[in-house]
């Protein structure tokens, strides 16, 4: 079995990153899907401390995703991880995208 590592706010899987509740309100609902194990908030200061706890094999990150891309890859190499970084494709991008979310809310 592979460990994959996702990030993101996950606010109610997905709005469109327009986050209603606070992160341990997010871990709840995150906690409550079949698919996902276990559940961790990341340190805003250390991306790093979270990855390697959790030595995952797999990484997946979200299309457009990139709070936590810049120098991946390099960091996991200087810290001898050996993780395979994916990209997801959108979810429904006719109904969740960011820019048509907020148009909705005007």
């Amino acid at each position: 079995m592979k460990r994959v590592l996702v990030f993101g706010s996950f606010d109610l899987i997905h709005e469109g990153h327009k986050p209603k509740f606070n992160e341990n309100e997010r871990v709840l609902h995150v906690k409550n899907i079949d698919s996902v194990d276990k559940v961790f908030l990341g340190n805003e200061g250390d991306k790093w401390k979270i990855i390697e706890e959790i030595k995952p094999d797999i990484i997946a990150l979200g299309y457009n995703q990139s709070s936590y891309t810049k120098g991946l890859k390099k960091g996991m190499k200087e810290r001898g991880l050996k993780v395979k970084i994916i990209r997801l494709k959108s979810y429904k991008p006719e109904k969740y995208k960011s820019s048509l979310l907020k148009n909705v809310s005007k």
